[in-house]
């Protein structure tokens, strides 16, 4: 089909359809050659084979006006070029005033304009002869691609015009505009900048704001030329603790469709991180924006080894300048990778930072249990808690550590198969993931402990923006007497002096005793499930106490104690994740809040996943007593006789003169506030390595 161009200014932009292929006044002219009629007819058979088209130009015999119409070649052998038209109803109109002016077909980039001799023209199609050997031609690097199927929104003074994109340049993109009553073209201020939003079925691919290069109208349609502002979006919040990027051999490449053009793009990687990536582009062939949404990109390390992910450019800079051409480097943010394919790209640039470093590696169980046991990390008072139930925990590690990577990562320093540190994570609330089970071999206590704090470091610096991850917080337990996490996780919370961004709180942690008698509480008391008033009730006695980050991730926040998807991913992978809520209270005034949680014996190898946490919210007038039989009763309705207890705050059990085992700290790290920490953890390596 073609259509006339209307011709406005200094340039000339089409008002319709997309099937026109305008050629832009911005296109830059190589010098003259000559091309011979073999490699004509090959491009002509490569068009055929492809069914594509080429343009043929028709000049009217009055007015010096050109316009284009698409053509299908046909098969092509020695001199004739035979081509039927895409849209016949065009054609006949043009016939009566227009002429036969020359053709146009696509070769590396670049449009070849040729005049071969006109045989034939009718309604049905055109006959050309190849009469010449060689034919001069004039060769015009391809400013302007045709878009179709996405829809465009354009932005400004609180109106929203609609329209469609029609064509993209390097630098520029030209959308059609079709008015609704009451607009009109005088609404659009081409002094203003806009906010232009695109979009194809998937959802949206583009959103920033531009400038008007031009803008034209006709009747209800307006067309108009906008040029992105941005050199640079901040997809993010900006952390000056940035993922670490590496440059890796073999350099793999991007595959994807460009999202406006449904053009194959390949680009080679320049840098990697598990956050994002740099690539390499010519910038009048790449045609992308800072902005522009990447919906699927394929990765290539090999021929069969490929990752899948979606990514959005974040900035554009020019390198270097070759002839006509400038090459550019983009930035780009991985916005979502599943889980399984972001731990396979962690694994790998862990590697090429330490050759020694794995992530979620098929591990030797056997020689794991050894390392736990020879680095004292199982010691006898732990082991006599495991000694019972020895074969669900193994079973319950064989599963974690070859079939979770959606919610377990590992972290370890290994040579030779021998395990020198080790260190893991699981994801036990709906978006908060507790470390845990930090051990090293004396051997290697400090090199080895700190590497894997680093990798543990450098996954959730990678990993927290990433939907797939769900990781808002990460949170961990330590004892208080335990030097090294106490230094490193409550130093820094003392450090950043701000328990929204880095908090520590203080449980007494002990083993009830649990008869078989049957418990009954007073009558004034009431036992039972917890309501969203209750939480509210908590969250205030909570802000007073600590004010910290606790009730976030914990998931006890009124509208957060759902953790139904959580306890699908544990259920999928066989294993058992629950928790429950309840109330204790006198006369109807809420004392405390005990919160249980159930799950497989081994998740933690001290049990904090399969425990009792007790929420006292007036110590002075909760009797122990009445408490003790409250968690009695549960814990029996619930066959957890053996399992420990947190109480919250500490001073309750010493208020009420009650023994206790030890000390243990929570402590939560706010992932939307990681520089100080990140900035402690360095400094503190830095010290404890040199």
């Amino acid at each position: 089909m073609g259509y006339e161009i209307i011709k406005t200014g200094t340039d000339s932009r089409p008002v319709g359809p997309p099937q026109v292929v305008i050629q832009g006044q911005a296109q830059k002219e190589k010098p003259e050659k000559k091309i011979s009629r073999k490699q004509i007819v090959n491009l002509l058979n490569y068009a055929n084979f492809q069914d594509d088209f080429i343009i043929i130009k028709l000049k009217h015999s009055r007015f010096e006006h050109v316009v284009s119409i698409q053509a299908k070649p046909q098969p092509c052998t020695e001199n004739e070029l035979s081509c039927s038209w895409v849209n016949v109803s065009e054609v006949s109109r043009k016939l009566i005033s227009y002429e036969f002016d020359s053709i146009s077909l696509t070769h590396e980039n670049s449009n070849l304009e040729l005049k071969p001799e006109l045989a034939n023209i009718d309604e049905s199609g055109i006959n050309l002869l190849l009469s010449e050997q060689y034919y001069p031609l004039k060769t015009k690097v391809i400013e302007h691609h045709a878009c179709i199927g996405i829809k465009a929104q354009v932005i400004q003074n609180s109106v929203i015009f609609k329209g469609t994109l029609t064509e993209i340049s390097s630098n520029s993109f030209h959308i059609d505009i079709s008015l609704e009553p009451p607009q009109t073209s005088q609404w659009i201020n081409s002094d203003s900048s806009v906010d232009t939003v695109l979009s194809n079925d998937e959802g949206t691919i583009y959103s920033g704001e531009c400038l008007i290069v031009e803008a034209f109208h006709e009747n209800n349609r307006v067309g108009i030329r906008l040029q992105p502002l941005a050199q640079a979006i901040n997809r993010f919040k900006q952390k000056k603790f940035r993922s670490l990027r590496e440059s890796i051999i073999p350099t793999p490449n991007i595959i994807f469709k460009h999202p406006f053009t449904e053009k194959v793009i390949d680009l080679k990687v320049l840098d990697l991180s598990g956050a994002g990536f740099s690539v390499e582009a010519i910038d009048s062939t790449a045609k992308l924006f800072p902005g522009m949404i990447i919906p699927q990109i394929i990765m290539s390390f090999t021929k069969r080894f490929n990752i899948t992910l979606r990514a959005q450019i974040i900035c554009v800079n020019k390198i270097e300048s070759q002839k006509n051409n400038d090459i550019i480097k983009l930035g780009m943010a991985i916005i979502d990778i599943d889980s399984e394919s972001h731990n396979t790209l962690m694994e790998i640039l862990h590697q090429a930072k330490d050759e020694h470093s794995y992530v979620n590696n098929e591990i030797d169980l056997d020689e794991l249990w050894d390392f736990f046991f020879e680095s004292g990390f199982i010691y006898p008072e732990k082991y006599k808690f495991l000694q019972e139930h020895k074969d669900d925990v193994k079973n319950t590690f064989k599963t974690i550590y070859t079939q979770s990577d959606d919610i377990a990562r590992h972290f370890v320093t290994q040579k030779q198969g021998r395990i020198n540190s080790h260190m893991s994570t699981i994801r036990f609330y709906e978006k908060s993931w507790l470390i845990h089970h930090h051990a090293a071999r004396r051997s290697s206590l400090n090199s080895g402990g700190l590497s894997v704090m680093n990798q543990i470091g450098r996954f959730i610096n990678d990993s927290h923006r990433l939907y797939s991850t769900k990781m808002d917080f990460v949170f961990c337990y330590f004892r208080q007497d335990n030097k090294f996490p106490n230094r490193v996780f409550g130093g820094a919370s003392r450090i950043i002096k701000n328990p929204k961004a880095c908090s520590l709180d203080s449980f007494a942690y002990f083993h009830p005793e649990v008869s078989d008698q049957n418990y009954v509480i007073p009558f004034s008391w009431e036992l039972e499930q917890t309501e969203p008033e209750d939480l509210f009730e908590l969250e205030a006695f909570y802000n007073l106490e600590s004010n910290g980050l606790m009730l976030s991730a914990l998931d006890l926040k009124p509208k957060q104690t759902n953790l139904k998807e959580i306890s699908q991913q544990f259920k999928k992978l066989g294993l058992k994740r629950n928790r429950y809520l309840y109330s204790l209270k006198k006369d109807g005034s809420l004392k405390a809040i005990i919160m249980i949680n159930t799950s497989d014996v081994g998740i933690n190898l001290s049990d904090l996943t399969n425990s009792t946490t007790v929420y006292i919210l007036d110590s002075e007038n909760m009797p122990y007593n009445i408490l003790k039989e409250s968690i009695s009763i549960l814990m029996k309705s619930l066959s957890m006789t053996d399992s420990p207890i947190l109480i919250y705050p500490k001073e309750y059990l010493e208020f009420q003169e009650i023994p206790y085992e030890r000390i243990y700290n929570l402590w939560v790290l706010n992932m939307n506030n990681t520089d100080n920490y990140f900035r402690y953890l360095t400094r503190l390596l830095r010290f404890v390595q040199s």
